[in-house]
């Protein structure tokens, strides 16, 4: 019994700090891949969300979403279970249930802590902190912006007294995170012809058996679907449009934060405006990354050390060994589709060159370019 109890408690601080907390999603989250004391142990592939999306899967062979990034503590509360039905034959069952319901409020609670530092809400914990951060993620989903840097910029939000030009700023970034036409349009690409989803949706309705016989469900179908009509929908969406919904949502969210603001303000006592804002911002930046690793970093990588050049490899691990760091000096790279040759940067000095045509100069913390949406891990 306390094996299961102390496994729920890691879990959902694992699944916190890496999951939800700094989008890793894990690919194969299966029994044999968790340890008895809540680590996964798998090799297999994982990936950091960019755009944020609820749905992401880090391998392209997960076409059903089992592992997705809003299915993960779903499986392992899974596991668990399984790990009580083996522990059943020593254990009664009620006992057993007993100890499994205690995740989900494990869970809940691991996740509104670390929440809160992210959103940087210390001194008062408030029952609409849920629909903020609930509403916060809704944003971030609907104009396609970067996980990561998203989170990372709110640590600059003015506080009520403070210069509000900060807020303008701040806005501006974050419509600078969101995705562009182009790049939603490519993330909403159809997998299947109309035609041939319309034959398999009525497949189903008629016979679901038979769709399980082809290794295709229900709910990959409606996923399907989903994605074929926000296709149309930004196909008909002027850029501009899109622009002014952006602006639209995320000023409509950070009038929702800065009221809760307000709150933390008056809980805070006798501190000041100043020393809070600073006091946010230390641990606001303590638990949002500044960099991570993403798809088209460890590409870049890759493409080099294949060539027998291992100089990015040693400075982005050198930039990871410090991802919270607002001091880090490494500020550009080339990042580009074809990599051709890049100036040895191991020591953090110097500038990135490549006689590509397809590549590009941008820092570590960008949003990733938009050949970054084509990478898949298998």
């Amino acid at each position: 019994m306390v094996v299961i109890k102390d496994t729920t408690d890691r879990i959902s601080t694992v699944l916190q700090c890496l999951c939800f907390t700094i989008a890793v999603c894990f690919r194969v989250l299966n029994t044999d891949n968790m340890s008895i004391v809540g680590l996964t142990i798998d090799y297999g592939p994982f990936g950091f969300m960019d755009r944020f999306h609820p749905g992401f899967v880090p391998n392209g062979t997960d076409s059903g979403g089992r592992y997705a990034y809003n299915k993960q503590p779903e499986m392992c509360r899974w596991n668990l279970g399984k790990l009580a039905e083996a522990l059943s034959l020593v254990l009664p069952a009620e006992l057993l249930k007993a100890e499994l319901d205690l995740f989900d409020k494990t869970f809940e609670k691991s996740y509104m802590e670390k929440m809160r530092l992210k959103f940087g809400l210390l001194h008062h914990q408030a029952d609409e902190d849920s629909d903020l951060i609930e509403s916060f993620f809704e944003t971030m989903d609907q104009t396609g912006s970067d996980f990561t840097n998203s989170f990372r910029c709110l640590s600059r939000f003015p506080l009520r007294g403070t210069k509000g030009e900060e807020r303008e700023r701040l806005l501006d970034y974050l419509l600078s995170q969101c995705s562009t036409k182009e790049e939603l349009l490519k993330h909403y690409r159809a997998t299947m012809e109309p035609s041939q989803l319309s034959m398999l949706m009525d497949l189903g309705r008629a016979n679901p058996l038979v769709l399980s016989l082809i290794g295709v469900s229900m709910e990959q179908l409606q996923h399907e679907v989903d994605i074929q009509e926000r296709h149309q929908q930004l196909k008909a969406m002027g850029g501009e449009d899109k622009l002014v919904a952006n602006r639209e949502l995320w000023s409509r969210w950070l009038d929702q934060y800065s009221k809760r603001l307000d709150t933390e303000l008056e809980a805070a006592g006798e501190v000041t405006v100043d020393e809070l804002q600073d006091q946010r911002a230390r641990v606001m930046n303590a638990n949002n990354p500044r960099f991570i690793l993403r798809n088209y970093l460890a590409q870049n990588a890759i493409k080099l050390a294949e060539n027998g050049d291992y100089s990015e490899v040693r400075r982005l691990l050198h930039l990871l060994e410090s991802p919270f760091s607002d001091e880090e000096d490494i500020e550009t790279t080339v990042m580009g589709a074809d990599i051709c040759q890049q100036a040895d940067l191991s020591s953090g000095e110097g500038a990135s060159t490549c006689v590509s045509a397809s590549s590009q100069v941008q820092s570590y913390d960008s949003k990733p370019p938009i050949w970054a949406i084509d990478l898949r891990v298998t």
